[in-house]
């Protein structure tokens, strides 16, 4: 699947969030599936912060869809000026999606830059 797709796709989840800042990434599966969770104030799900995307991730584990190819994030934010833009999953989202596939880290992730690094380079082993 193209990055432009997968990107556009993110937009259109963050776009129709009522949320008034978050993030939305597109996560491409082996098997042909576009998951595409969302975060309320681009945060890892704690506190007063919403973050569905725990929810998601574990029910690609229970359909054993979990060798993900392609990542793709996508942010809006509406202070101090309003723009949706490229940008990484938290450090909590790379963490577990490295560890629900050992294969993951070769996934390559859309950079802000628009080129595109691995799993493993954004997120190396300890």
């Amino acid at each position: 699947m193209d990055y432009d797709v997968m990107v556009s796709e993110a937009k259109k989840v963050i776009t129709e969030s009522t949320a008034n800042d978050g993030e939305a990434f597109a996560l491409f599966t082996n098997k042909g599936n576009l998951y595409i969770p969302f975060c309320a104030d681009c945060c890892c799900g704690y506190g007063e912060k919403f973050c569905e995307s725990h929810n998601l991730l574990n029910d690609m584990i229970a359909a054993d869809d979990t060798r993900i190819l392609k990542i793709a994030g996508v942010f809006k934010q509406t202070t101090p000026v309003k723009q949706i833009g490229i940008n990484l999953p938290c450090a909590w989202i790379l963490k577990f999606i490295n560890n629900m596939n050992k294969e993951n880290v070769h996934a390559e992730i859309l950079m802000p830059s628009h080129g595109t690094k691995t799993l493993k380079f954004c997120c190396p082993p300890r």
